[in-house]
Parts: structure tokens; sequence; C-alpha cells
């Protein structure tokens, strides 16, 4: 069994379609059709059920997925550990984040930084709800993820504090509401904008309200927090916000909910021990090291 017919077999598992995956794997459909044949003759088995749009799966073919993928991860991890020794980290080293607007610059300096240390090493980073890029973290498609950890991870996860802050309730100035505070229950028939559900921050106001008793008319949802911002601009409602973001923002003001905080975290997490890439243990080690530096 070949390391390139694993990777062959999951790009086909992942993209379900023979074109694709040959594309994406940078070699002529026929070579990756050749590549499958020779893993089902070592295996004795059939992975896929052929003449199906997409191309399936079978029972065999779905049971070996996890194992080539955490054998493919081995695989990397031994390379890079090998050119690690001699000091120069490479390979690829793939970051989840939440949006982090406020914060994204400092974000983007470490990486920079980071990248200087170690100009072999490619970055590829992908922005999405928390709660999918922890399943995504132990499944072993992330290294690292940048974003609040759940109120339960893992034991599995190292989690390194980055910095908090909090939302608050944003809205135009002009609200009848603005510069105001007032109960939760006053916020029943306001129009809100809203991230997507699945969202860290949509779950801590879901449950707030829902703790409260509250159902509240969610007008228009979005996935990105300058969005966000732009439709409470608009007037299409109000919104909670992280605070960084509203402070930077002169023409909204807020609604003080009485009673309520809803304190929101940046946290860099990834598999704990030997479990994490070299890379992903050398960025946390930097990320700390920079923590330390701003304490100082």
């Amino acid at each position: 069994m070949e390391i390139r017919h694993l990777r062959h077999f999951l790009a086909l598992a992942s993209e379900g379609n023979f074109t694709r995956a040959a594309a994406r794997e940078s070699i002529v459909q026929s070579g990756l059709s050749s590549s499958i044949a020779a893993l089902e003759r070592d295996l004795g088995v059939l992975l896929y059920v052929r003449n199906t749009r997409p191309v399936r799966l079978t029972a065999e073919g779905t049971a070996l997925v996890p194992f080539a993928r955490r054998t493919l991860d081995a695989a990397d991890a031994a390379s890079q550990a090998v050119r690690e020794v001699h000091g120069a980290l490479s390979g690829k080293l793939r970051i989840g984040t939440v949006q982090t607007r406020g914060n994204a610059r400092r974000l983007s300096e470490w990486l920079g930084e980071f990248t200087l240390l170690y100009p072999g090493l490619d970055l590829f980073i992908q922005q999405m709800p928390a709660n999918r890029m922890i399943a995504m973290l132990t499944a072993g498609d992330l290294d690292c993820v940048v974003g609040p950890a759940t109120d339960s991870p893992p034991a599995v996860l190292d989690i390194t504090h980055i910095t908090s802050e909090s939302l608050e309730l944003a809205c135009l100035p002009h609200h009848p509401l603005a510069g105001k505070m007032v109960d939760l229950t006053a916020l029943a028939g306001e129009r809100f904008v809203e991230t997507h559900p699945g969202w860290a921050s949509r779950m801590q106001t879901d449950a707030a309200f829902a703790a409260a008793g509250i159902t509240r008319r969610v007008t228009c949802e979005v996935g990105e927090w300058g969005m966000v911002i732009d439709m409470v601009k608009a007037g299409l409602g109000i919104a909670f916000v992280p605070d960084v973001l509203r402070k930077a923002e002169d023409d909204l003001a807020t609604i003080v909910v009485k009673g309520l905080s809803l304190p929101r975290t940046i946290d860099l997490i990834l598999p704990s021990g030997h479990a994490a890439t070299p890379a992903a243990r050398r960025f946390a080690d930097f990320v700390q090291q920079q923590l330390a530096g701003a304490v100082d």
C-alpha cells in the first residue's frame, strides 16, 4: 500500500468525481484510476461503486477514510519532524479562524513574522463557525484553530488564551433605545441582524434569550462581522457585536442590557502532545512567546 495511492483515494472521496480529483492531484484521470485500482488490488476489495454520480464509496471505502487520513497526516508529520531536526520547518499549516476583524491585524502580524522565521512553510487559512472548526481539528482536517474554545473542549486539545472581548448591542444613534439601559424583555419586539447559527456568538445570544423565555425576530443573517455592522448602519436592525468593532464605529450607538454579560474569547487551539503537527506546535510556541512579550 503506497502513500500516493491513499492520497488519490482521499481526493476522490472528497471530490466525488474522477476528473476533479485528478486535477486536484495534478495527474491525468487515467493515472488516478490506475492508482485507485492498485489500492483496491492491494486490499482485495472494491472501494468505490462505479458508474454513479457522484462516485460513491463502498462500505469498505467508507471504513478506510479515517485510517487513510491518519496515515497521511502521520506521514506528513514524520516528514516535517525530520526537516525540523535540520531547523527548516516546511510543509503546510492549516489554520481555521473565526471572523476576527477587530483582532485580525494582530493575527496577521504574527503569521507574517512566523513565516519569516520559517519561509518553507505554506499557510492555508479557512474562516468558519467555531464548532465546525473544532470538529475539523479533532478529525485531523485542520492543524490549529484561532477562535473561542467551546465550554467543554475535548481533553485531547491544548488551549492557549489570546484575548477576550465582550458582545455589545449596537444600534443607530436615533434608535429609541440608543444609550439606554433596558431589560432583555424590552428587546422582544426588535429586529435583529445576526450571524449564522453555529457561530459561537450566535449560540450565546440565542441561549440568553431562550433562558429568559423570549422569542426574538432575526430579520437578517450574514456570515461576516463587517456585513453585520453594515446591515445595522443600513437600518435592518440591531445586533450584538464584539466591543472592539463597535468602538471603531463612530456612527453607531449602544443599548445596555441590564444583567446580561456575553464574553467572547479568542484562543489558539490544537491537538495535545504529539497529535499536533510540528508546524502547529511551533506556531503555538511562537504565539506563547508573543503573549509573554506583550505582558513583559
